[in-house]
């Protein structure tokens, strides 16, 4: 799995750059890709309104174009599992005020996945999210376009 680390930040910062990717390979291996994909998504959409969650990681199942277009009603929309709602309802809770995440919204991933899965899950997101929002910075800072280059 190839990380999502802008070059001009590889270059300004090799260390922590490879850090960050190992971290990143570690993530997408721990929990399912197309899950983790589309909270993936869902975290751009919510940092960067309309202006959609780019191309997939490399290796990693991108969600079907009407389940990407779903995604900012997904409470509403039938094409998620309660697997999958339970998963964007903790990654917006998450993204929007981690500390506000709630024991229902754990408890409701734990109806699908195992405690290890859910911290898995929780620790994937942490990574994927920092990458999310290190690229964004570095695009305001570096004019670097967020590409991966």
């Amino acid at each position: 799995m190839q990380a999502n680390i802008p070059r001009q930040v590889r270059e300004l910062q090799p260390e922590s750059a490879t850090a960050l990717a190992r971290a990143q390979a570690i993530a997408w291996d721990s929990v399912d890709p197309a899950l983790l994909e589309l909270c993936r998504c869902r975290v751009l959409g919510l940092l960067q309104p309309g202006t959609g969650a780019g191309p997939a990681p490399a290796g990693v199942p991108a969600p079907e174009a009407a389940r990407r277009a779903a995604l900012d009603a997904w409470q509403r929309s039938s094409l998620f599992s309660p697997l999958e709602r339970a998963a964007l309802a903790y990654t917006e809770q998450y993204v929007l005020s981690v500390s506000s995440v709630s024991d229902a919204q754990v408890q409701a991933l734990r109806e699908h996945l195992a405690d290890a899965e859910v911290y898995a899950f929780a620790a994937a997101l942490y990574v994927i999210e920092m990458g999310e929002r290190l690229r964004l910075v570095s695009s305001a800072m570096l004019g670097n376009g967020g590409e991966d280059g």
